[in-house]
């Protein structure tokens, strides 16, 4: 150890290092030994100071760049920058929007084609990049239970949700609860919020109010969660609810409302009840759907699910013929609004 630090000593001062002090010496000797009212002497002196430092200035860089640490870090630099283009992903995001423009941009021949095709390849980059004022969520899970409420004579589901929120660019923003107002008996039994440091909120039985979501009514449910804004990286967040059909059939309902990296959806169906029809609106990634015999039925994705996504199922008794489709013209209104996409 102590003859690397010798020769490391050795390497630094054994270089141009000595001429720059020397010349530095050197000038203030002149300095000192002729008269400053000299303009040739002070010239020359300040000539000589600034060639010093700029020799010693160049034998210190000249020694770091030698150095294995030095080149080591450099060629990190390089590789991040030329090879992995890391620097990409912290560039501004208008910087980042007009790089992306350049990439994703019609060829001419696209464009004689149709001339307005640059605003489509926009409207694409614009989701793109829309992406970070996105919250995002993981791990989510639907366990329900179906079951025949003896005392509301209707097929009912107690269905836990529970999964992982991130952050986006603004914050968690909120958590949103809405059943249709005709869903008298429906409710939201509770919702727990837990941090990753263990701590826990727990609402029971939050209070429901109308509200006006385009042509329908709702009774929704809103709680901000900016509180939690910059302390943690992700919340998770649990919903327990209980949901109403008819007497003897229910449509449930689950849609991704943000960007979600897989589900699991699983219902257990009791009282002779079992899935009669399942409808599965996702793309471009694939699902599994599995029945077993004791009346479990799940559905499942391992991969990003965009907005919009979701399922729609159809429980009733096993021995019905499927009628239930035709009773409620409600019920169908919901279920084709969900098959088009514009379910609320």
């Amino acid at each position: 150890m102590v003859k690397e630090t010798v020769n490391w000593v050795k390497s630094f001062f054994l270089n141009y290092i000595w001429l720059g002090v020397c010349l530095i010496l050197v000038a203030v000797i002149i300095s000192q030994k002729n008269s400053k009212d000299s303009q040739f002497i002070t010239v020359l002196v300040e000539l000589l100071k600034t060639i010093g430092v700029s020799i010693m200035v160049a034998a210190v860089f000249s020694f770091a760049a030698s150095t294995s640490e030095f080149m080591d870090k450099i060629r990190e630099l390089l590789q991040e920058i030329i090879v992995n283009r890391k620097f990409l992903g912290n560039i501004a995001p208008e910087s980042k929007k007009l790089a992306l423009h350049a990439l994703l941009h019609p060829s001419d021949a696209e464009t004689n084609r149709y001339a307005d095709i640059d605003d489509y390849y926009d409207l694409y980059v614009n989701r793109t990049l829309d992406i970070s004022a996105r919250n995002v969520r993981g791990n989510y899970q639907v366990n329900g239970t179906v079951f025949k409420d003896l005392t509301a004579n209707k097929v009912a589901i107690h269905a836990i949700y529970s999964y992982r929120l991130f952050p986006s660019s603004a914050g968690f923003g909120s958590l949103d609860l809405a059943f249709y107002k005709e869903d008298v008996l429906s409710r939201c039994d509770r919702i727990t919020i837990s941090t990753p440091e263990g701590d826990k909120k727990v609402i029971e039985s939050p209070e429901m109010k109308e509200q006006k979501h385009g042509k329908n009514i709702l009774k929704k449910y809103s709680y901000d969660l900016s509180e939690y804004n910059g302390k943690f990286q992700h919340i998770d967040i649990e919903l327990i609810a209980t949901e109403y059909g008819f007497d003897h059939w229910i449509l449930h309902e689950f849609q991704a409302l943000q960007p979600t990296d897989g589900f699991k959806y699983t219902l257990h169906c009791m009282d002779g009840l079992s899935v009669k029809k399942s409808l599965v609106f996702v793309f471009d990634a694939n699902y599994y759907i599995e029945e077993q015999d004791h009346g479990i039925f799940s559905i499942s994705c391992n991969q990003w699910i965009t907005e919009g996504a979701g399922v729609a199922v159809i429980i009733a008794p096993k021995e019905s013929n499927g009628k239930e489709l035709e009773e409620n013209s409600q019920q169908e209104k919901k279920l084709a609004n969900l098959i088009s996409g514009t379910a609320d």
